[in-house]
């Protein structure tokens, strides 16, 4: 019974993360240009839009781009770097092959210019997940002349590069029966960002959230908290719904809700109808 408890404490957990996460989307799309684009997307991209839990094979959120781009979400709030097939880490990479084999067949194939695979997870995920994983995957895109062999620079971005390497190949084979070459693998992870977030409560993306809802979407920096909780809110009803909304839907939950706007230029003809 206790590990049953803990168990079902833990999703929970999970659960408040990904809303979390979710919301924390939803004020950058709420503040425009106010805030700087995450996954080395161009400083001209906004993120537009958002949907939760969506019948993508990468399904914990969906956020859409100014520049049409798809960035599909995995949301762990800790993730351990695992060689086992059954691993929640293998699952994560396994969505991430399907997520790139079904946009090939759609003939809507991922763009690395546009498109993102994301792992979000937080600074309670080890340092072979943050930092030697995240390390690696940003040197395959810098470094392109290179091949993957050369690109890790000590054992544990090897090891880190390795067990992903496997997971991917063996997962290609079971979707497609075929190999995986090597160009296709360092397209795939050509998408693959490890974005780190702490928006649990007192966390540094929490309150960073909150310094954007003061100083460019609320006309009153004092309703911050209350918006930010609103927001998670709507997140975890998204969730719920299989549902999203775009910048438009944020701030009228937020107006209905009695929390006044400052009034950006892209929708300032819009909020008052």
């Amino acid at each position: 019974m206790a590990r049953h408890t803990a168990g079902g404490a833990a999703a929970a957990g999970g659960m408040d993360f990904q809303h979390r996460v979710s919301a924390w989307m939803a004020v950058h799309i709420l503040a425009e240009k106010g805030a700087p684009p995450p996954w080395d997307l161009p400083a001209y991209v906004m993120l537009e839009w958002l949907e939760c839990e969506t019948a993508e094979p990468v399904d914990d959120l969906l956020v859409g781009t100014s520049a049409g781009g798809r960035v599909f979400c995995q949301i762990k709030r800790r993730l351990d770097l695992s060689e086992a097939p059954n691993s929640p880490f293998a699952s994560v990479l396994e969505q991430f092959v399907r997520q790139f084999i079904a946009c090939q067949q759609r003939r809507k194939p991922l763009d690395p210019q546009k498109d993102r695979l994301v792992l979000i997870t937080s600074s309670n995920s080890p340092e072979t997940i943050r930092i030697h994983l995240r390390s690696v995957l940003d040197r395959i895109r810098s470094c392109k002349r290179e091949s993957l062999e050369d690109l890790p620079r000590n054992r544990n971005e090897r090891r880190a590069l390795s067990i992903v390497d496997g997971h991917i190949r063996r997962f290609w084979q079971n979707v497609l029966g075929n190999s995986l070459s090597t160009q296709e693998i360092r397209q795939l992870l050509s998408l693959v960002y490890i974005f780190v977030l702490d928006v649990d409560r007192g966390g540094a993306q929490e309150r960073e959230a909150k310094t954007l809802l003061r100083t460019v979407v609320l006309r009153n920096p004092d309703d911050a908290d209350t918006a930010w909780s609103q927001l998670i809110s709507s997140c975890a009803h998204f969730a719920a719904t299989r549902s999203g909304a775009d910048r438009l839907g944020l701030q009228r939950i937020l107006l209905d809700a009695g929390i006044d706007l400052l009034s950006p230029r892209s929708y300032l003809s819009l909020i008052h109808i």
